[in-house]
């Protein structure tokens, strides 16, 4: 998800040309290939605490509620 967001933000303000981003996408996809044929990638998943990786979630569903919540105009902002 955030390379696609990556991706979508620069290729749509023109801050650089689809090739390019899509070049960057692909070395991405290349170095975590990498980290995971050497084993590393599993090493980094599980030196993540389960209470760190609960609260990520609950932080990323409480900030898409409040997303939802303002684009409905039950928050606003206080002026």
């Amino acid at each position: 998800m955030g390379l696609n967001a990556f991706f979508a933000f620069l290729v749509a303000t023109g801050k650089m040309n689809w090739q390019t981003a899509l070049g960057v996408v692909f070395l991405s996809g290349i170095m975590f290939l990498i980290l995971t044929l050497l084993g590393l990638r599993k090493k980094i998943v599980e030196a993540i605490p389960s209470s760190l990786i609960s609260a990520i979630a609950v932080g990323i569903g409480l900030f898409i509620t409040f997303i939802g919540l303002k684009k409905l105009g039950i928050i606003i902002a206080d002026e």
